[in-house]
């Protein structure tokens, strides 16, 4: 038996990939595979981008250094204690940073903030510095905050479950901070105006 072949779509230009996993970079755009996603059922594609929610930038450490990425599932679990869940891909370099730290921060976009989107959602940590000519504070978990956003939540794991391509880490938030009052972008205003 042979390994299932899928497709997948650049996100940045809509080139398509068939293999059992998206390629080293785009041969059109030169993106790498974090901006590839899985093309899945229109029927159920269609269906999924019903669901709304927002769009944040998750961030870590690891060490000395310093990552975040974009990312749309981010929700509260609890109130009591206040606790988070994210979902963050697991061939992503920011996931590398929270297993190895334990740490992450939720960074609350705004709707003027897509700048921010593009800045951190389609390439790897691992090729650029996304913090580079971004206004950033350092917490005293050494977690990079950005200055722009909505609000801030920093949180220390305290539990993770496997769900395939992604892990759900759950953070106990330490610390939060409004910054700023504006109207939040959500991942649905994000695909209409990009």
């Amino acid at each position: 038996m042979g390994i299932e072949q899928k497709k997948w779509r650049c996100t940045v230009c809509g080139y398509i990939h068939e293999g059992p996993t998206p390629p080293d970079s785009c041969p059109i755009c030169g993106v790498g595979p974090e901006a590839f996603e899985l093309v899945v059922d229109d029927s159920i594609r269609r269906a999924m981008f019903s669901l709304t929610y927002g769009l944040f930038v998750v961030t870590s450490k690891k060490g000395e250094l310093i990552n975040g990425q974009c990312a749309n599932t981010v929700f509260q679990i609890t109130s009591q204690p206040p606790q988070l869940a994210i979902g963050i891909g697991t061939d992503r370099y920011t996931h590398e940073f929270i297993q190895e730290s334990k740490v992450f921060a939720a960074c609350v976009l705004a709707e003027d903030s897509i700048d921010l989107v593009r800045k951190f959602g389609f390439r790897s940590g691992r090729e650029i510095d996304k913090f580079r000519a971004v206004d950033y504070t350092i917490s005293d978990l050494g977690l990079p905050l950005l200055n722009r956003a909505l609000a801030t939540l920093q949180c220390r794991v305290v539990g993770q479950l496997e769900c395939g391509t992604h892990t759900l880490f759950l953070g106990e938030v330490v610390e939060g901070e409004v910054l700023r009052d504006a109207t939040p972008l959500t991942y649905a205003e994000y695909r209409r105006r990009k």
